[in-house]
C-alpha cells in the first residue's frame, strides 16, 4: 500500500507566521535584530538511527536525471542519500512523540475539530530552555547528494555548493527536474556539488523518524536543522570526488560561537568559504522561508539565497483563520492508494490541481 500522511501538511500550514525582517547593515551582518527564533544547537544524543529504520530506504542512483530528459552534461551526475542527526532539542515541547498529545487527537474525527485540536497544541507548546531536561528522541533528517563522478571533476572557477529546502508537502526529490535543467546549462557548469534536504516529517525523513514525530513542528526548526548540516556535517569541498558513508559523520566545529545561531555575536568579516565552499541556499514556500531564518541568522556561511514564492507575512498579518481551513482540508485529502501507479493516475486526472504540474515533478512527488 502507498500511503503518505496529512500530518505533515496540518503541522506546517498552523505554524507558518513567521516574518522576515532585514538587516539593518548588511555588510556588517546584523543577526536577526529584534526577535530571536533561532535556539542554539546543543551536541545531539544519537549519531545513528537504528538499522530497521534505513532497511527500506534507496540510497544511491548513479543516473538520477536519466528519465527526466537525456542531455551529455547530465551523465557525469551521480545520487547517494545520506542521514544526519536533526537540530537538537527541537524547539518546543510536542515536538517529539508525546503520548498524551496524540490520545487527544485520537479520539477525533471531524477535520475542523482535528485541525482545531493541533493548532491548540502549537499553540500551548513550551519553550524549551534546557536541552539537558528536553527528554526528546533524537530526529534524523535525510538528504539528497548530487555530485560529479571522478573522471569528470574539472577545475571550476569558484565553483558553487547548492542546498535545497522544499516546500510544504513535497519532499527533496522535486527539485530533481528542475535541477536538470540547471545542470545541463551553462550555469550549471560552475556548481561543483547539490545536497537537497527532506524536511524532518516529509520524504524518506518521515519514514526515519515515524515512531518519534510529535504533534508540534516549528518552521524555525528546519531553519536550525539546515544550518546543523552546514556547520556539523557538510564535508570538506574535497569530498566531492569521493564516496560518503550513508551516515554522515558529525565534524569539528569551524567556529563553536556559529551553533549559538541568533545569539551568535555578528561578524564584521567580509563572507568567506566555509569549508573551502562557496554556498548557494534555496528554497521554495516552507523552504523560503526557513531558508530566510537561516540566512539572517548567519548570513556569514552564504554567498548566494535564492527565496522561490517564499511564505514571508508581514508582522501584522494574521495567518491563524486561513492556516486552519488549509489544515481542515488537509485532514480530509486522500492518503492511502493501491500502488504508486495508482496514486499518480489519480492525480493525473485532478486537472485543478496536480494535472497542471510538471510531468515530470509530479512523477517525483
Amino acid at each position: 500500500m502507498f500511503q503518505s500522511s496529512w500530518f505533515c501538511w496540518i503541522f506546517c500550514l498552523i505554524s507558518s507566521h513567521f516574518s522576515y525582517l532585514l538587516p539593518q547593515e548588511i555588510q556588517k551582518f546584523q543577526h536577526w535584530p529584534h526577535k530571536k527564533l533561532l535556539i542554539p544547537l546543543a551536541h545531539p544524543i544519537k549519531t545513528s538511527p537504528s538499522i530497521s529504520s534505513l532497511e527500506n530506504l534507496a540510497f544511491a542512483n548513479d543516473k538520477p536525471f536519466e528519465d527526466i530528459f537525456q542531455h551529455q552534461s547530465l551523465t557525469c551526475w551521480n545520487r547517494s542519500n545520506h542521514i544526519f542527526p536533526a537540530a537538537f532539542p527541537r524547539t518546543w515541547s510536542g515536538s517529539t512523540s508525546n503520548p498524551q498529545l496524540s490520545a487527544s487527537l485520537s479520539n477525533l474525527s471531524d477535520p475542523k475539530d482535528i485541525a482545531f485540536e493541533l493548532h491548540a497544541q502549537n499553540l500551548s507548546a513550551q519553550l524549551v530552555i534546557d536541552p539537558l531536561n528536553a527528554k526528546q528522541p533524537q530526529l534524523f533528517i535525510s538528504v539528497a547528494r548530487y555530485y560529479r563522478k571522478p573522471q569528470f571533476i574539472t577545475p571550476l572557477h569558484h565553483p558553487l555548493t547548492l542546498l535545497l529546502t522544499h516546500a510544504n508537502g513535497l519532499h527533496k526529490e522535486t527539485w530533481e527536474p528542475t535541477l536538470a535543467h540547471l545542470l545541463s546549462s551553462s550555469a550549471g557548469q560552475n556548481i561543483l556539488e547539490v545536497w537537497s534536504f527532506d524536511v524532518v516529517n516529509h520524504g524518506q525523513s518521515a519514514t526515519i523518524n515515524r515512531s518519534h514525530l510529535g504533534t508540534v513542528f516549528d518552521w524555525s526548526d528546519n531553519a536550525r536543522d539546515i544550518l546543523h548540516f552546514i556547520l556539523s556535517y557538510l564535508p570538506h569541498h574535497q569530498s566531492a570526488q569521493s564516496v560518503l558513508p550513508k551516515v554522515l559523520p558529525r565534524l569539528n566545529q569551524f567556529n563553536p560561537s556559529f551553533l549559538l545561531l541568533d545569539n551568535c555575536p555578528p561578524s564584521v568579516i567580509l563572507p568567506h568559504k566555509f569549508r573551502n565552499r562557496r554556498l548557494g541556499l534555496v528554497g521554495h514556500s516552507l523552504g523560503g522561508c526557513t531558508a530566510a531564518l537561516a540566512a539572517t541568522s548567519l548570513p556569514e556561511l552564504f554567498s548566494i539565497v535564492i527565496l522561490v514564492d517564499p511564505v514571508i507575512g508581514p508582522k501584522h498579518h494574521d495567518f491563524t483563520n486561513n492556516a486552519q481551513k488549509l489544515a481542515s482540508s488537509a485532514v480530509i485529502r486522500r492518503d492511502q492508494w493501491k500502488n504508486s501507479s495508482d496514486a499518480l493516475n489519480r492525480m493525473k486526472a485532478k486537472l485543478d490541481f496536480f494535472g497542471r504540474w510538471n510531468p515530470m515533478v509530479l512523477e517525483r512527488y
